[in-house]
């Protein structure tokens, strides 16, 4: 936001130093997830990051490195660093959810806002799936936890005009960090098929409140919850169908999941301030 030349252009009379955090390059890397017109305004910002910033902090080393192979066609590549974001983990408030939630039945939640790049159509095919092998009675529940963003309205029409709309898939924007706190502290599982993400706070949540997460396969996660998640292919369903039956029988995780710390701010800033 305002990352103009007229603001390097005053830092510098200041004498100061530009320091610019970048939270990810996904504009450049999936241009296919984007809006109309957005890549060419990034591409901008970030060729002017290239030239005129004096250091570079970074949320991960994945966003490093996709980051710095841009800058590279751009023609410098400035200093950086990594400094994990610090993640606050909300108190769990159930009160705060709405009416039916959370279902009594078993059910498994995915959070963020419903756009082409989380690949939610990946969750109806599973729940299509689904219902083809499990008798209604037994069905587990998808809750969407998050507003409508950008999506072709294609998407939106088979969201509204599937099967298990309202029955099983439920909508839920505008939840409170309590209510989806509690969301987690009861899911079978956290579902993130992603195609790309920045930090991805959502597993990182989710795991502090001990709720196994199935992920898509992606670095950052590798680097931020190691051997924690399953990870899977976010282009075949086949996989999750599968891993999604045998947490309903039980038989995943078979052992509690295990305390996971998140990484917090006072240690993002004493990298990012090493002298104080």
């Amino acid at each position: 936001s305002n990352l103009t030349d007229r603001v390097f252009d005053a830092v510098a009379q200041a004498n100061g130093l530009a320091h610019v955090f970048v939270h990810d390059v996904i504009p450049l890397t999936h241009p296919q997830y984007q809006r109309p017109g957005t890549v060419a305004t990034f591409r901008a910002k970030l060729t002017r990051v290239a030239v005129r910033a004096d250091r570079v902090i970074y949320n991960s080393v994945d966003t490093q490195q996709q980051a710095e192979a841009e800058m590279q066609q751009m023609g410098r590549v400035p200093p950086s660093i990594v400094a994990h974001l610090g993640t606050m983990i909300p108190e769990p408030n159930a009160a705060e959810l709405p009416d039916g939630l959370p279902p009594a039945q078993p059910y498994f939640v995915i959070v963020g806002t419903i756009e082409p790049r989380k690949n939610h159509a990946l969750l109806l095919d599973i729940w299509s799936a689904l219902a083809a092998d499990i008798p209604p009675g037994d069905m587990p529940h998808l809750v969407l936890a998050g507003g409508r963003g950008w999506h072709p309205a294609a998407f939106f029409d088979r969201l509204e005009t599937h099967p298990l709309f309202a029955t099983h898939i439920h909508e839920a924007p505008d939840l409170t960090d309590g209510a989806i706190a509690a969301l987690y502290q009861r899911a079978n599982a956290l579902l993130f098929p992603s195609f790309a993400e920045g930090t991805g706070l959502p597993p990182l949540e989710a795991a502090s409140q001990k709720c196994p997460v199935i992920l898509a396969d992606l670095a950052v996660y590798r680097e931020t919850l190691g051997s924690l998640p399953v990870y899977l292919s976010p282009v075949d369903m086949y996989p999750w169908l599968q891993i999604i039956k045998k947490n309903l029988a039980g038989s995943w995780p078979n052992a509690p999941v295990p305390d996971f710390a998140v990484p917090d701010w006072q240690s993002h800033f004493a990298i990012v301030f090493p002298d104080g």
